[in-house]
């Protein structure tokens, strides 16, 4: 049920909000449905909705490695590049940023190393944002995530990918 309820975040945000509220109120020592909730609201794009239940998500959970995810790229996002550190208490690797475990997820794994694929490109460290990068596409080379992460680290290579295919597509029309 969990993932249809996510699948539904981005197809139909506002039915998704309908489910994931009444789970909230079921389940209000369950993380996952607070982060639902905060998707799907910036799925609407009402940041403020989601800025309140992000605030509140990582108040109720503040060890939750998917808030302090989206705190961290909404930070990227307004710009506020060392916030991210500051979030992660300097830990830039996800063992350490989450210890007591072996495994993690490999949408932890992906979404992790994404922010910080993001943070050290935008503090102009690329060889850094390369390696996780380069564990993303490990991990799962066709996640739309994975695809994002490439055309910030690497947005020369994307424009000359693109002028390929309009080339190619011109070529092919004629």
């Amino acid at each position: 049920e969990c993932n249809e309820i996510y699948a539904l975040v981005f197809k139909d945000p506002q039915q998704a909000i309908g489910l994931i509220k009444p789970l909230i109120e079921q389940y209000p020592d369950v993380p996952q449905p607070y982060n639902y909730l905060y998707s799907a609201y910036k799925h609407l794009n009402d940041q403020a909705s989601a800025d309140h239940i992000l605030q509140e998500t990582l108040e109720r959970f503040p060890d939750y490695l998917f808030a302090r995810i989206a705190q961290a790229n909404d930070c990227l996002d307004r710009g506020e590049i060392d916030r991210v550190a500051e979030i992660f208490d300097g830990k830039f690797e996800l063992s350490m940023a989450c210890p007591g475990r072996e495994q993690y997820h490999s949408s932890e794994v992906l979404s992790f190393s994404a922010v910080m694929a993001r943070y050290f490109c935008a503090k102009g460290e690329e060889n850094k944002a390369e390696v996780y990068y380069k564990l993303m596409k490990k991990i799962d080379p066709t996640h739309n995530t994975t695809l994002l992460v490439g055309q910030i680290i690497h947005p020369k290579f994307n424009k000359a990918i693109d002028w390929l295919r309009q080339l190619v597509a011109k070529t092919g029309s004629s």
